[in-house]
């Protein structure tokens, strides 16, 4: 496995960082404490939710907050202590592009369409039951 990373940003020093440059305010939404995202994971989960339902979504979020928020699975030192290789030290010479210079680049307009090459595909539709 190989973890590949650029630069490491914290949620909280993104929107700082989109603040600052667009002039704008984001409004935030704090994880809760440790003890009531695990409960409510343990909440949801005994009650076996449906794939499709909402419950099964919030059960994800509150999974992924844990996971990241928590216990900082999405790191490059858990990656490390796990034995991926980096792309940092695989391919020191490649030439990184900063997120700072990208954001402001999009807020001025000039930022690349994220999965160009997927522009053209259908739209998602929803078959309607009988």
């Amino acid at each position: 496995m190989v973890f590949a990373y650029n630069e490491i940003w914290s949620q909280n020093q993104i929107y700082d960082l989109l603040e600052k440059l667009s002039g704008e305010r984001i409004g935030r939404k704090y994880v809760r404490p440790a003890e009531a995202i695990e409960a409510s994971i343990a909440k949801i989960e005994s009650t076996a939710p449906s794939p499709d339902s909402v419950e099964f979504i919030t059960l994800a979020q509150h999974q992924y907050w844990y996971t990241c928020c928590i216990r900082g699975d999405n790191t490059s030192e858990y990656a490390t202590l796990l034995g991926y290789l980096n792309t940092q030290e695989l391919y020191p010479h490649f030439e990184r592009r900063g997120f700072k210079p990208y954001v402001q680049e999009v807020l001025d307009g000039n930022g690349g369409r994220g999965y160009e090459h997927l522009k053209d595909l259908p739209a998602a539709s929803v078959d309607e039951k009988a």
